[in-house]
């Protein structure tokens, strides 16, 4: 069993810049072995109160703790307790990801294999970091925040350039560290389907405020039950504009090509029949999905109810 004790707490923090409160009022707490998923759009505040905690920035009002003390307390074997990965992280770009690694294993005393594995940087060993695409790079960062014993991992858009492989890389990476180290971690991200997958609590935050925070699977639970198909849409516009004629519903695009129609559960079975019809008059292969109420649902109630 996971020995649970408070890591992290935060206090009525605010941020201000100029006229601008970028964070208002925000407490939570994490405890040791859980994962939390701080949600919201762009803006929200997101990245200004992980920068906080981990004390890039000093907020205007309000207090962060790191087992009892603020993070300008920290010793420097504390402060290497923690994992980052921002989205302006910087590495070494001139290195080989092999020559990196070699520094870590020394760094840490730790010889990372199953991590290198997990996250498919095996036939990058000879690359050098600057040649690598955005997703690659990105991967090397997870590595480099999870690498040697952590005690609080905070993680900003994690997955936001990678493809769906690399994400569910990333997200095992995380999973099979936590089981191993119980740390606590913070994971900021508008990505609802990746906060249902590894966080244990929520927090909403919208406009600089928490909105809403609760356990992950008991906010969805609490939501009206509600479905959704997603598929792929037809590459021909002509075929596409008939296939949503058929269908008779609003189609939501989501990224590329995928689309979603939101449905009562009682309409799934005349949707699906009617979405392989298109199918087969219109030759494209939709690859459906159904799936039922989700965050997203709650979020955009959330979202809904403080305008």
């Amino acid at each position: 069993m996971i020995n649970r004790e408070k890591l992290l707490e935060i206090a009525e923090v605010t941020k201000v810049f100029g006229t601008y409160a970028a964070l208002s009022r925000v407490s939570m707490q994490v405890e040791r072995g859980e994962i939390v998923g701080l949600l919201g759009p762009n803006g929200a505040g997101k990245t200004t109160l992980l920068e906080i905690i981990e004390g890039l920035q000093t907020a205007t009002s309000g207090s962060v703790r790191i087992n009892g003390r603020t993070p300008n307390e920290l010793s420097v074997a504390e402060r290497g307790a923690i994992g980052l990965v921002f989205q302006r992280y910087a590495l070494p770009g001139h290195l080989r990801v092999g020559q990196l690694l070699s520094l870590l294993r020394a760094l840490y005393a730790e010889e990372g294999n199953e991590l290198v594995e997990i996250l498919g940087l095996q036939h990058l060993l000879d690359s050098r970091i600057r040649q690598l695409s955005v997703g690659q790079q990105q991967r090397v960062a997870m590595c480099c925040a999870l690498f040697g014993m952590k005690s609080l991992l905070l993680l900003d858009e994690p997955s936001s350039a990678l493809d769906i492989r690399s994400r569910l890389a990333i997200r095992q990476a995380v999973l099979t560290r936590r089981k191993q180290q119980h740390f606590g971690a913070v994971i900021a991200t508008h990505q609802m389907e990746e906060a249902l997958a590894l966080c244990d609590r929520v927090y909403f935050i919208e406009k600089g405020a928490v909105r809403l925070h609760g356990d992950t699977r008991a906010l969805v639970a609490a939501e009206p039950a509600r479905c959704r198909l997603d598929f792929f849409r037809p590459a021909d516009e002509v075929a596409f504009r008939n296939v949503q004629a058929a269908l008779g519903r609003a189609v939501e695009a989501l990224d590329g090509r995928r689309c979603r129609i939101q449905c009562e559960a009682k309409d799934i079975p005349r949707l699906w029949a009617m979405l392989l019809e298109c199918e087969a008059v219109h030759g494209f292969q939709a690859d459906a999905e159904v799936g039922r109420s989700s965050l997203e649902q709650v979020y955009l109630r959330v979202v809904a109810d403080a305008a």
